[in-house]
């Protein structure tokens, strides 16, 4: 786990939208049966899931499981994901290096001195070296199968170790919730090697991380985390 998750942000408050009242319901049901207008009603359902998901989202702050701010989450996601790969494939990453300098270069020195067949030449140098580097590196890995990705999977189907801290409070959101929610762990892996497991559960059509823990199974918690 690295320690960049423990800065990230977390919901805090999530103000309850107020929802439009019987009679306006009643109405927009009406526009519907006389003239075949649906989009009151619409916007009716639409603000209704609206406070449904401000109070579910409350109730997990409530819990003491805020959900991490979806877009932080995706930039550390995409920064993590960039690094593991570049710091796992450091063969791969120098040679690409090297190869994209001497292209550079090449086409420089080619097209000053207006040799284009200098400038094909260095093209094709580098795409030797970038093709060498990836066959040394696969032969250092023996174990290869592909880049670190950050993959889904139901919580039922993963495999890996979740805190009983995280379960726990899982438990009492499935209580309280039943089947409209479901949960699911997402995680930076390559093979079975699991990197930042994040415990996110959907409801109405969106997912809330809302646990994750580091490589010795402690959870993160909201101490010291703003927004």
């Amino acid at each position: 786990m690295n320690a960049t998750a423990e800065v990230l942000p977390r919901i805090i408050d999530f103000p309850v939208p107020q929802v439009q009242d019987v009679l306006s319901k009643n109405t927009a049901d009406r526009f519907v049966k006389t003239l075949d207008y649906k989009g009151q009603r619409k916007q009716f359902e639409n603000n209704l899931w609206e406070q449904k998901t401000a109070k579910f989202v409350n109730f997990l702050i409530s819990l003491g499981c805020a959900p991490f701010e979806p877009k932080a989450v995706k930039a550390y996601q995409a920064k993590e994901c960039i690094k593991a790969t570049l710091k796992y494939k450091w063969f791969l990453a120098s040679f690409v290096c090297i190869a994209i300098c001497t292209m550079i270069a090449t086409l420089i020195y080619g097209f000053m001195f207006g040799t284009v067949a200098g400038a094909i030449g260095g093209i094709i140098v580098a795409f030797i070296e970038f093709c060498f580097s990836v066959w040394i590196s696969n032969i250092i890995d023996k174990n290869y199968d592909g880049f670190y990705d950050w993959r889904s999977e139901r919580l039922e189907d993963f495999e890996g170790y979740i805190p009983t801290e995280a379960l726990l409070q899982a438990e009492k959101i499935k209580e309280e919730y039943g089947q409209n929610v479901f949960f699911a762990v997402e995680s930076l892996s390559r093979r079975k090697h699991i990197v930042d497991p994040f415990l996110k559960v959907w409801f109405h059509g969106t997912y809330f991380y809302i646990a994750v823990w580091d490589e010795d199974w402690t959870i993160v918690h909201q101490k010291g985390i703003t927004q």
